[in-house]
């Protein structure tokens, strides 16, 4: 185990490192990638808040089948840890890992240094990308990349073998739940779904929004560009965030309007097509005001609330959820394909329309004619909302009853008597 320092890993080199990316149709494209920059307030901190109603959201059935399953994670993400750590911390932490893991892609390591340590009282973890990087050739120009976003855009290791990408750091004297069953004591933080928070801001959902109560700015001052995170921000009235003086007192009034948006195009059709609400309120609190989804469209029982501003003793959320996800494809995060489309298919079988609207229609191989199918439609919360035997045959089963159905993001999921399983995701209308 690696003990290198804190203070180590913050000393920043500024490079330039070059380089050609040979594409599969041949030609040849060249890559600049720049950095890395230090942005000191963008960071994550992340404070306590007692809610009365604590909710547990588990795994998707999807990533339930893909973690339990033989297959390949999607990326490798590694952990250090630089200090002492609690019995039970490593093992939740990797479980949070896996859970990334089979959510995004990346042919780098993603490397992770973690320390338990003594911070403000009220405060969990703070958490902050080792860096921002500009890429020219790909991604978007004049744009700050968080280090694992930059490396996985450039499908290069940026520093050298093993350069740690995320650094976070958690309050030891918080009281902290290491199981791994989305089931915390009331009194005490899931702490599987900490790490998944923190993870998420350091592979970049951060945004460099800040006010000093009179003036906001977003650009960084060192090299006058915004993040990736800060390019898909607009207000009610669908003008950018970028588009306003920088600084000035009305990117202020921008900042404290709770009236904040995301526009990415993913991200918005994992909403039903609304764009999801940032967290924003009047008063600028440099905890949680821009960079986190508003949990008052996402409370804690939703979904996609893993993202939002409050974390609290009691709740639990393993799922990284498909409006964060969305953001994440939106910024340049390619996702796991069993994410993307929704596949994870022993059986043979597929669907032969979606959307669907009062019935689900599925095409079957021979290998299932005449067997007892169970089937199970989940939502997105994992919850089974419909379950029936079904007998397979003439290449074709229909689920039928889908009406009843609210409009959204659904999984039919099938078993068959030798205990062999897909879950296929499909949308309904």
């Amino acid at each position: 185990m690696k003990t290198t320092s804190r203070n180590s890993l913050n000393r920043l080199l500024c490079f330039s490192l070059a380089f050609v990316m040979t594409t599969a149709l041949g030609w040849s494209q060249s890559i600049t990638v720049e950095g890395p920059y230090d942005v000191p307030h963008a960071v994550s901190q992340h404070q306590l808040k007692i809610i009365s109603n604590p909710a547990s959201v588990p795994r998707s059935p999807e990533l339930v089948a893909t973690m339990s399953g033989a297959r390949s994670a999607c990326s490798d993400l590694k952990v250090t840890f630089t200090t002492a750590f609690p019995a039970g911390a490593d093992t939740a932490f990797n479980f949070a890992m896996e859970i990334w893991e089979n959510s995004i892609e990346s042919t780098v390591p993603i490397n992770i240094s973690v320390e338990f340590t003594n911070l403000a009282s009220s405060l969990v973890a703070f958490t902050e990308p080792n860096g921002y990087f500009t890429i020219s050739g790909s991604g978007v120009p004049d744009t700050l990349y968080a280090r694992a976003l930059a490396e996985q855009i450039t499908g290069s290791e940026i520093g050298g073998t093993d350069s740690v990408d995320i650094l976070i750091s958690f309050n030891d004297s918080m009281d902290f739940y290491y199981g791994t069953d989305a089931n915390p004591p009331v009194d005490e933080i899931d702490f599987v779904t900490l790490v998944l928070h923190e993870i998420g801001h350091g592979l970049g959902f951060i945004g460099f929004g800040i006010t000093d109560g009179t003036e906001g700015s977003i650009r960084d001052s060192g090299t006058g560009f915004p993040s990736i995170y800060d390019r898909f921000i607009e207000n009610g009235s669908g003008a950018a965030i970028l588009s306003f003086a920088d600084p000035s007192t009305d990117l202020h009034t921008q900042l404290t309007s709770d009236n904040l948006f995301s526009n990415g195009t993913n991200a918005t059709a994992e909403n039903s097509g609304t764009k999801p609400k940032t967290y924003n309120p009047g008063t600028f609190d440099f905890f949680k005001s821009y960079d986190h989804w508003d949990s008052a469209v996402f409370p804690s029982v939703n979904i996609n609330s893993l993202m939002t501003e409050t974390v609290s003793p009691g709740e639990a959320n393993h799922n990284p959820g498909p409006v964060t996800l969305g953001f994440f494809e939106d910024m340049g995060w390619a996702l796991c394909s069993t994410l993307s489309t929704g596949s994870n298919n022993d059986l043979d079988v597929a669907l032969i329309e979606n959307p669907v609207r009062n019935r689900l229609q599925l095409q079957i191989g021979n290998n299932l004619q005449g067997l007892t199918l169970d089937t199970a439609i989940i939502n997105m919360a994992g919850q089974s909302v419909m379950e029936a035997k079904q007998v397979a045959s003439g290449n074709q089963l229909t689920i039928s009853g889908l009406s009843r159905l609210e409009d959204g993001v659904y999984f039919v999921q099938l078993t068959s008597p030798s205990g062999d399983q897909s879950t296929i995701k499909f949308v309904k209308q």
